[in-house]
């Protein structure tokens, strides 16, 4: 992302350590699921905790908000990752609508699945 500057490699101990304090307040318990799990990939996104792989490590670790909420997991398609890109570079510039429509349509989509499939 152009409007994204990785963090030095020497502060993400101390930015992953302020995350795990930040989504275990009881502020952050308050907002719903999607919104948890929305705004847990904008922060681990703009940390970037690994040096290989960490965008799959980030969309699989955000699947727990989801799960603890007691919600299925949202089935994303491939051909929509340019529109999941495009709200993540809105939700660096915090404006977080587009990428938790996008993850609540995600979600919503599971729904239907298991209803006409299972």
């Amino acid at each position: 992302s152009a409007a994204h500057q990785s963090l030095d490699p020497a502060i993400i101990p101390n930015a992953i350590g302020r995350f795990f304090e930040w989504v275990h307040s009881s502020s952050f318990g308050e907002l719903h699921p999607v919104e948890q799990a929305t705004l847990s990939q904008v922060r681990l996104y703009e940390i970037q905790p690994f040096q290989e792989h960490s965008h799959l490590a980030v969309s699989l670790f955000c699947l727990y908000f989801f799960l603890r909420g007691g919600y299925l997991i949202p089935l994303y398609r491939i051909k929509e990752l340019p529109d999941f890109h495009r709200a993540l570079e809105q939700a660096f510039a915090l404006s977080t609508e587009e990428l938790v429509g996008f993850n609540a349509r995600a979600c919503e989509r599971s729904y239907e699945y298991a209803l006409t499939n299972l």
